[in-house]
């Protein structure tokens, strides 16, 4: 599976195609443009979008290691499990006091979201919701934890 990563504030006349089994992100912090002759065959995985080039950029490019622990300015770790998994999974959280926990599918729709205060494990409950690649985003004392999670 080849994988391809674009990080820039402008990300402009993209002609490129991705092949089938491929994967591409596309991470910009004011505009993506895609030419005419960009094609995303059967079967890849494509996502592009702005969020603003800052060094607490959470990369989202490890599309193998689904058990991936991110931050961005600390060591503290929010682990996710089992990932991939039916719906129902765990998020640790024992690191953290309180925050916040946002649930969004690959087009940045918000599908669930909750309010945590002094809870080691949060259990998720997606079985409702179809299968696909979603994006876990933690929010607690000004930091940002951004997780994928697979539901099949």
């Amino acid at each position: 599976m080849r994988h391809r990563l674009q990080t820039s504030n402008n990300i402009n006349h993209c002609k490129n195609t991705i092949n089938n089994g491929g994967n591409a992100i596309y991470h910009a912090g004011s505009d993506i443009i895609l030419s005419d002759g960009f094609t995303s065959q059967s079967s890849t995985f494509f996502i592009a979008y702005i969020e603003g080039c800052t060094r607490q950029y959470v990369s989202k490019n490890d599309m193998n290691n689904y058990n991936e622990t991110k931050n961005t300015k600390s060591n503290i770790e929010v682990q996710i499990y089992p990932n991939p998994n039916n719906g129902k999974f765990t998020i640790n959280l024992s690191q953290l006091e309180e925050g916040s926990i946002e649930i969004s599918n690959l087009y940045g729709v918000t599908v669930q979201k909750s309010i945590f205060k002094n809870q080691e494990l949060f259990e998720v409950n997606m079985q409702d919701k179809p299968q696909g690649i979603y994006l876990i985003t933690v929010k607690s004392n000004n930091t940002t934890y951004t997780n994928k999670v697979i539901k099949k």
